[in-house]
């Protein structure tokens, strides 16, 4: 028997043209009760093209051919 006991979020960056937005994923947290003992069981997360980055591969894409292909710097963005 599991029972929730929270609950971790994480967001990733989204870019549609002329739109930057924030989807945010929620990953609920149980606790299992056996013999004595109890576990904590979290689903697992979404991989991310780059690890420890809240940029989707979409916005990614974006930055690389504006940068590579349109020759835009980072700063112009």
């Amino acid at each position: 028997m599991l029972e929730r006991a929270g609950e971790k979020r994480s967001e990733t960056l989204h870019y549609e043209p002329s739109r930057l937005t924030v989807i945010e994923h929620n990953r609920f947290k149980y606790a299992g009760k056996k013999d004595g003992e109890s576990t904590i069981v979290t689903a697992s997360a979404q991989p991310s093209p780059l690890p420890k980055s809240n940029a989707s591969a979409k916005l990614l894409s974006n930055i690389f051919i504006n940068t590579y292909l349109d020759h835009l710097p980072l700063n112009r963005q």
